[in-house]
């Protein structure tokens, strides 16, 4: 794949290159496309995040709220955090 960048652009990636950051043109290119994918990936989560929180504001508007039983969420936390830590864990390994 061959990429046309402007004059400045090349001048930047080029910099990173002579500074030592990266050793190809290619490597700068490839670090910035996976900074663009991290981002586009929060873009989403932070719309799907304000359409819970706006549909969680309308059930407030509609009195359709209870309590908290905080020790009934910090066992919730604590259960995900220990399946999460169990996914996480390499094969083979206890």
């Amino acid at each position: 794949m061959n990429i046309t960048l402007s004059p400045e652009m090349e001048r930047y990636v080029a910099g990173k290159v002579k500074a030592g950051q990266y050793d190809s043109a290619s490597a700068v290119i490839e670090e910035a496309l996976s900074a663009f994918r991290v981002q586009e990936e929060f873009v989403a989560d932070d719309a799907e995040l304000r359409s819970l929180v706006a549909e969680g504001v309308e059930q407030v508007k509609r009195g359709e709220v209870s309590p908290l039983d905080m020790d009934a969420i910090i066992a919730k936390v604590e259960d995900v955090r220990a399946q999460d830590l169990q996914r996480r864990q390499p094969s083979g390994m206890k």
